[in-house]
């Protein structure tokens, strides 16, 4: 039996995309079951010697794990970056749970049998000319080859050769699928060399707010712990997703939160020790300029205010700053200098963001107004509705213009990140961006607002009969007539899981996810893509990391490969009820008990607990909803 398996391993890797192969193992459980393995066996050296490999048409492996026993080493180069330590190790953990072997790391030098990592393989040549984060896979002789041109992308070569030719699977964060078997063979012939097709793959990290977070976790002892353990879950499924930039979103909370969860002891080693780039902030006005901090002596730093309102009525103050005077030159030293401050504490991070408030970012005063010039009316405005939504984008990049030129000052090196964002999404008529600042466009409208919802993210960006998708394109080509330091901030999963009591509906939007970045490479020549993953589409940022990488995979293969990683024997019908939503769109609420109907199969066939509780995660998701109909407005469900 174990070489009938060794054979049926290297054919399989072999000839991936073979239909006749795709029949032979949806048949071979069945076959595996009687007692005519050997014709089997037969049957498999047969098809092998038919593909041709080798002198005798008998298709070769290395066997880097035989029965618990290994004659390999891993080799990494002394003195090698903290990356390649870590992609060490975790080639030598994710052996060690497959097969019960733990491969020795040293210097090499001793034995034939090697696995080289990064720096170890020395200079490679067929990496030449590459971009960033290009790696090679090769196998040759008694030699395993994973590099990169950078320590990051040789950790990118390790998972890589860990899922495509060792099995494992990168599900969601704190969820991996990982094969067990007592052998570990590879083909003896591997030349596979990848570069991305964006040199900026980010997600943001939103478990910096309470809502992410069970509530049974929220006390005051167990939420630093909890939001951690969250956040360090996604930043190693960003690694090992091939993402390169993850962003630590403290929104307004700012600094304070970043040091009160001790986030230097616990996040940032996180992201150092896998290469990753690292962006800050979020929604961030009042995190570098905190009211309590600044409003009762300096009013005149803030714009529109709000009434306070208490249980018994307006609060003491009675009134509470809404937004910040973009004109006051104060304002822009200050938070430059806050900005500075923490920059000097945090040296890791390469992009700081410069983002309105969650709220509305107009200001009203004079200075304002003259900044803005002549006022229109943002495409951010829904039709028919007051009050109406002003565009304030010419003031707002001016000021971020101004706080950039004096972070430049102190820190050449850091990118200033602008939003465009609601009022501000509309791309500025008498400003262009700073050298130093990127700017990262947030097309939220694209999100339905309502059950049943047309267009928006049921739809490719460059879909002509949608409406909200034509105006934020033609936003987004000026923009990026402006400045080439450019991103747009997709909401893959969709914002309105965010707040409390909402149902979280989860659909795949994988049609538009692959058209939109192609799009975006091919047509808009974007180079950097980012998604929010406030709440967990797992189906669809799977795919997401796949297509950052190429936008020219199938992403129907992608969801078949998430499917075969995540669900077991479970895999086809989990694959019809994904295909079943990305099929109906925004119709995608009608299909309720058909949907439902599938998921009782999965559970059926699901052959242990772990792939019963991925499917039950997907039923919990329509069982919140149940008292949702369509034409419903987002929010919570009513009694």
């Amino acid at each position: 039996m174990s070489r009938l398996l060794l054979c049926l391993r290297s054919l399989f890797r072999r000839s991936e995309e073979t239909s006749m192969l795709h029949t032979f193992f949806q048949l071979m459980p069945e076959v595996l079951n009687r007692r005519h393995s050997h014709r089997l066996l037969i049957g498999c050296l047969g098809i092998t010697a038919f593909l041709g490999s080798g002198p005798i048409g008998i298709a070769k492996t290395l066997e880097i794990v035989n029965r618990g026993r290994t004659d390999f080493v891993i080799v990494t180069k002394s003195g090698t970056p903290a990356p390649e330590q870590f992609a060490a190790q975790e080639l030598q953990k994710y052996i060690r749970l497959i097969s019960g072997v733990e491969l020795q790391i040293g210097s090499g030098g001793g034995k034939q049998k090697e696995i080289l990592i990064g720096q170890a393989a020395g200079s490679l040549e067929a990496l030449n000319g590459k971009p960033e984060d290009s790696f090679l896979i090769r196998v040759t002789g008694d030699k395993v080859i994973l590099a990169g041109l950078t320590p990051r992308s040789t950790l990118y070569a390790v998972y890589v050769f860990l899922e495509k030719y060792l099995g494992c699977g990168w599900v969601a964060p704190g969820d991996e699928y990982i094969p067990r078997s007592l052998e570990i063979s590879l083909p003896d012939r591997i030349e596979q060399i990848e570069s991305p097709a964006f040199t900026y793959r980010a997600i943001a990290l939103f478990p910096y707010t309470s809502s992410q977070l069970n509530r049974n976790l929220l006390s005051s002892s167990l939420f630093p712990y909890a939001l951690m353990q969250v956040t360090k879950d996604r930043i190693d499924w960003a690694a090992k997703n091939r993402l390169n930039y993850v962003h630590p979103c403290t929104n307004e909370a700012g600094p304070r939160l970043w040091e009160k969860v001790n986030s230097r002891q616990e996040i940032v080693p996180e992201i150092m020790k896998r290469g990753l780039s690292m962006q800050y902030g979020g929604h961030s006005y009042f995190a570098w300029l905190p009211p309590d901090k600044y409003f009762k002596d300096h009013p005149e730093y803030y714009s529109a205010t709000v009434s306070e309102v208490s249980p018994v009525g307006v609060s003491a103050e009675g009134r509470k700053p809404e937004s910040i005077n973009f004109a006051n030159p104060e304002v822009a030293r200050v938070m430059a200098e806050n900005m500075a401050e923490f920059l000097n504490k945090n040296p890791e991070v390469s992009i700081v963001t410069l983002w309105m408030n969650d709220a509305p970012a107009s200001c009203s005063t004079p200075e304002c107004l003259k900044m803005e010039g002549p006022l229109r009316l943002s495409i951010s405005h829904p039709q028919n509705s007051h009050p109406l939504i002003i565009s304030f984008s010419n003031t707002a990049l001016k000021f971020t213009n101004e706080v950039a030129r004096q972070v430049r000052k102190t820190h050449p090196k850091v990118l200033v990140n602008h939003l465009a964002y609601n009022e501000l999404v509309d791309a500025p008529t008498n400003v262009a961006p700073e050298e130093n600042v990127v700017v990262c466009l947030a097309p939220i409208q694209r999100a339905p607002f309502k059950i049943g919802s047309t267009g928006g993210y049921f739809r490719a960006l460059n879909d002509p009969t949608n409406e909200i998708n034509s105006a934020h394109l033609g936003e987004i080509r000026k923009w990026l007539a402006l400045s080439k330091k450019f991103y747009v901030w997709d909401y893959y999963s969709l914002w309105w899981t965010l707040g409390a009591n909402r149902p979280r509906w989860h659909f795949p939007i994988m049609e538009t996810m692959s058209s939109d970045l192609r799009f975006y490479r091919n047509e808009l020549g974007l180079t950097r893509v980012s998604s929010e993953i406030a709440d967990w589409h797992e189906e669809n940022m799977y795919v997401y990391t796949r297509l950052a990488w190429n936008p020219d995979l199938s992403w129907q293969t992608a969801l078949e490969d998430f499917c075969r990683r995540s669900y077991g024997k479970a895999a086809d019908v989990m694959l019809k009820h994904w295909l079943v939503l990305e099929g109906a769109k925004e119709n995608w609420f009608r299909h309720r008990a058909e949907c439902q109907q599938y998921l009782r199969q999965a559970l059926q066939l699901a052959e242990s607990p772990e792939i019963r509780r991925r499917v039950n995660r997907i039923a919990e998701l329509w069982q919140e909803s149940e008292c949702q109909k369509e034409g419903d407005s987002v929010g919570p469900c009513k009694p």
